[in-house]
């Protein structure tokens, strides 16, 4: 049976002749009044045609007939026909709606977001303190997907038990039309639910989802803020292991005996005279490098190899040059005499006789004349050099010596013309540069070297740097008394091959007896250095910085003079000269030769011993030097636990929610229409509500109305429908309390 929803009316006049019949009860009304025939049934109102004259007033009547039965209160209380047509109308629409509407998105949505939150806390449970290289996928992607998924199927679902509150919130209870408004535009987005948050003022649950759409925005953010990233230095296994020279052998330069040159005749004590060779070289160019190196502030450090940047390696033991300084200026001896010259020479064109004082430290002096100020005749500082050890101030014992510098030098008042030079004070410094072991402490933090060097006690090895041939025993021993344990014949007078120079550690030097007893100590048991890097760095020293051609070279004065032939000096004298601690200048000095003995032996090592090697050994042990550790600066995840909190109760809050409105749908007997548009349409306002929205709004109170237009969602024969409780109250009081908009 179907219902013409028509508003009450009082039914139009009728036509002439026309009788009207009150309404008979429906227990003995006509079949044919009450029982449309299903023609007339499928037709509805909707396919009527225009009647003809005869035909108008009995359709109207009908109708209004039609429309008094379903609204009078008799019906509500029935116990006839339409009563029970309406129970199977309304068991069809039920069985419609769990066919169209239920709650199976929303649950399964929920799950899924709950089952993605669930990986996202697995996830930072697992690569908490993880390196971030160990995971191939980026964790900042993985996290976003996964939080994109949990948000989104808890916005959606959320927004579905808004749309569904709006039902549910006038089925409890009747309220204005706004409520159902404020519902709906709540399960569009943030701005509804503010809007919603704000009308509720927390008097009902539904709070709870508005609260959560709007914590949503920023759940992301706060996820991505939960993951940070912290270095740490981890063993770096996979690299190449680190590598730093030491020097084992030093074989650098060129010195051997020159041909065209032909021999040289020594007399021993004995008178006899034995023949010795003379000896050319070529110094090393790293070596020439390094000493020019080490007269500025140039840095000096080893080539050394550390993947990571960050590498260290065992003490261990290396050849290297040692320097000393000490003060002899107790030791000058001073005289005086009168002559033409002191330690400028005079131009030939000046014949000037004073009295000079001379100061001299043996291999060196210096002297100018006590009344004179004459710039280009006066010298303040002056430096020479010896490699005989015998010849030296306080290196006599010193059988390792490269060569020993005398340094004698005026004070300032003296270049300032503050003081005459007999009155002027004098100081004198020898220094000297000599083969020596070191024990070095070296690492590496962020690609930059550290090294910390000790020099140990050491001695030469026993008959080492001796005659490399037995016939030349007798010129060896000849040329000993020459040069006093030197390493070079320093007159200028041969020399003959010999063994290579040995070092080792001298274990009855007390101070320096725990380096000896470090079990984590690298020491070989011998140094070697070959003739050839001996010979040919002596022979720089002395034709290259004292541009001589004797052991003792010719001494370097500052400022320089100009000879006959033009200057003739050495641009290392203004090193010494503006040197303000000559120790850290020949420290320097001895570091960058150390680094380059140890280069230039890890080099020569390694073509020696590369050249018996398999390429798979060669391949692992390139160089034979030192092998150390190494960690590379790796960055880890950091999960900060605490900016997960919101995100997770905002998870579990929406989950709760969710489970509510499901719960309180079932509870109030309602089917999950949500937002759903046929079900709005098909339950929306009835007719009196419509009419009187409609009258306000032509009078452009429309949103007003709405406020004070208070609904009930109540069934009604046509099933569940909104319905304006005015409707109710003319119903009941015979249409004359309720009030409405005037039309």
């Amino acid at each position: 049976m179907e219902y013409h929803n028509v508003p009450l009316q009082d039914s139009p006049p009728s036509a002439p002749g026309a009788t009207l019949s009150p309404p008979a009860d429906q227990d003995d009304a006509p079949t044919t009044s009450a029982s449309p025939s299903p023609a007339q049934s499928d037709a509805g109102p909707e396919r009527d045609q225009t009647p003809a004259t005869g035909q108008a007033r009995t359709h109207n009547r009908n109708a209004s007939s039609m429309s008094a039965r379903i609204f009078s209160l008799d019906h509500f209380k029935g116990k006839n026909e339409p009563k029970v047509e309406t129970r199977a109308l309304l068991s069809e629409e039920d069985k419609e709606g769990k066919r169209r509407y239920n709650w199976r998105s929303e649950i399964l949505l929920g799950s899924l977001a709950v089952a993605s939150a669930l990986a996202i806390i697995l996830l930072f449970v697992f690569s908490d303190g993880h390196p971030l290289d160990s995971f191939k996928i980026p964790m900042g992607l993985v996290i976003a997907a996964l939080g994109a998924i949990t948000r989104g199927a808890l916005a959606f679902a959320i927004g579905a038990c808004l749309a569904q509150e709006k039902w549910n919130w006038l089925r409890r209870k009747p309220d204005s039309l706004a409520s159902f408004q404020k519902f709906d535009e709540a399960s569009r987005g943030p701005m509804g639910s503010i809007q919603l948050l704000y009308w509720l003022n927390i008097r009902h649950w539904a709070t709870v989802g508005a609260l959560v759409t709007v914590l949503l925005l920023g759940f992301d953010p706060l996820l991505q803020g939960a993951i940070s990233y912290e270095g740490h230095l981890v063993d770096g296994h996979n690299l190449l292991p680190p590598t730093i020279p030491y020097g084992g052998r030093l074989e650098a330069g060129s010195y051997a005996p020159n041909p065209n040159s032909g021999v040289h005749g020594v007399t021993g004590k004995d008178n006899r005279t034995l023949p010795f060779e003379d000896y050319s070289s070529i110094p090393d160019l790293k070596m020439a490098s390094a000493i020019y190196d080490g007269f500025t502030d140039a840095p000096s450090a080893v080539n050394f190899h550390c993947a990571s940047g960050n590498c260290t390696w065992p003490p261990f033991l290396s050849l290297g040059v040692c320097s000393s300084c000490h003060d002899v200026t107790s030791l000058l001896n001073r005289t005086k005499e009168a002559t033409t010259q002191g330690t400028v020479p005079s131009p030939s064109t000046i014949v000037l006789t004073d009295n000079y004082t001379r100061y001299s430290l043996g291999y060196v002096e210096l002297s100018n004349a006590d009344t004179l100020h004459e710039h280009s005749l006066s010298a303040y500082m002056v430096v020479g050099a010896t490699s005989s050890p015998a010849k030296s101030v306080s290196f006599r014992d010193n059988d390792r010596l490269i060569t020993a510098l005398g340094i004698v030098e005026a004070a300032d008042t003296y270049e300032r013309h503050e003081t005459w030079w007999n009155e002027t004070a004098v100081r004198a410094t020898e220094c000297a540069l000599y083969f020596c072991i070191k024990r070095f402490d070296a690492f590496v933090t962020k690609s930059d070297l550290k090294e910390t060097e000790t020099p140990i006690g050491t001695k030469r090895v026993r008959d080492s740097y001796g005659p490399a041939r037995p016939i030349d025993r007798q010129k060896f021993e000849v040329m000993r008394e020459k040069i006093g344990g030197g390493l070079i014949f320093n007159d200028g007078n041969g020399d003959l091959p010999r063994t290579d120079l040995q070092l080792e550690l001298d274990p009855s030097d007390d101070h320096d007896r725990r380096h000896l007893n470090d079990t984590n100590l690298v020491t070989p048991a011998t140094f070697n250095i070959s003739q050839s890097a001996v010979g040919s760095m002596i022979s720089f020293i002395w034709k290259e910085l004292f541009l001589g051609d004797s052991g003792t070279g010719l001494p370097l004065i500052w400022p320089p003079y100009q000879a006959n032939q033009g200057f003739f000096q050495s641009s290392v004298s203004q090193a010494f000269h503006t040197s303000r601690d000559l120790s850290a200048t020949m420290q320097r000095l001895a570091t960058g030769m150390t680094n380059w003995a140890r280069d230039a032996s890890a080099s020569a090592d390694s073509k020696n011993s590369t050249a018996t090697m398999t390429p798979q050994e060669q391949q692992q042990n390139p160089q034979p030097q030192m092998l150390g550790t190494q960690q590379t600066w790796t960055l880890h995840i950091k999960i900060r636990w605490p900016y997960t909190s919101l995100p997770l109760a905002t998870l579990l809050a929406g989950f709760a929610f969710v489970l509510l409105s499901i719960r309180e749908t079932r509870s109030l007997g309602m089917v999950p229409w949500k937002g759903d548009v046929i079900a709005t349409m098909t339950h929306a306002l009835d007719a009196a509500a419509r009419d009187q929205l409609r009258s306000a709004a032509r009078e452009g109170q429309v949103r007003q109305a709405s406020k004070t237009l208070v609904l009930n969602f109540a069934e009604s024969n046509h099933g569940l429908e909104l319905r304006a409780q005015q409707q109710q109250q003319r119903l009941g009081e015979q249409h004359g309390k309720a009030k409405t908009f005037p039309r």
